[in-house]
């Protein structure tokens, strides 16, 4: 984790990794699998409750309405790219005679802080998303393998917001009216595939 810090004895502050005093980290994890001959089922799923404290910039008004930049306060935040709810189901396929093996990959991941921001309430969130995952390889004789491996089968794109309202999102696309946040990334990616053959050499 980053934060804010004095730079030794002087007044001005670093943004620099750091080891809290003031972070906790609790979760549970449950991990089921179950094989029927040559297919199988595993799923998972991960709660994690992480709270950390950091010192954050702000900027605030004194009594005549001046500016004040800089002003250093603490901020209590999860730990960066903890999701609370986390999990996913497999289906595999396990060929001991024919040497082929397979698997699709269903996973979910929650809302967690892509970015870190400087500054107070302005951590960057990436919204919770689905995806889909699918890889399958054969042997064959002793040296030759073929695999393939598709990322991203639903074509998940990433959204990123921060926890506070702007009076211009209306006018920005993928905003609403009534949305609580403010988005700040929109990315697509599509499907990717990667296919191959392995020789093995002696």
């Amino acid at each position: 984790e980053s934060a804010y810090v004095r730079e030794g004895s002087s007044q001005d502050f670093v943004y620099s990794p750091i080891n809290s005093d003031f972070t906790n980290n609790r979760g549970l994890e449950l991990d089921v699998i179950k094989y029927l001959r040559f297919f199988g089922v595993r799923g998972n799923y991960t709660f994690t409750l992480s709270e950390i404290t950091t010192n954050k910039l702000a900027y605030f008004r004194d009594e005549n309405g001046d500016l004040v930049p800089n002003f250093l306060i603490t901020q209590e935040r999860p730990l960066y790219g903890q999701s609370r709810h986390a999990g996913n189901v497999s289906f595999i396929y396990k060929g001991l005679k024919n040497k082929a093996n397979a698997q699709l990959a269903f996973s979910y991941t929650g809302d967690r802080i892509h970015t870190v921001s400087q500054y107070i309430d302005n951590d960057e969130w990436q919204k919770g998303f689905w995806q889909l995952d699918a890889s399958a390889q054969k042997v064959f004789g002793k040296k030759i393998q073929v695999f393939v491996k598709a990322h991203n089968l639903l074509n998940t794109r990433l959204y990123a917001y921060i926890l506070k309202t702007n009076d211009y999102n209306n006018i920005f696309p993928n905003h609403g009216s009534n949305d609580e946040n403010t988005l700040v990334i929109y990315q697509k990616s599509a499907p990717s595939f990667i296919a191959g053959i392995r020789i093995t050499v002696n």
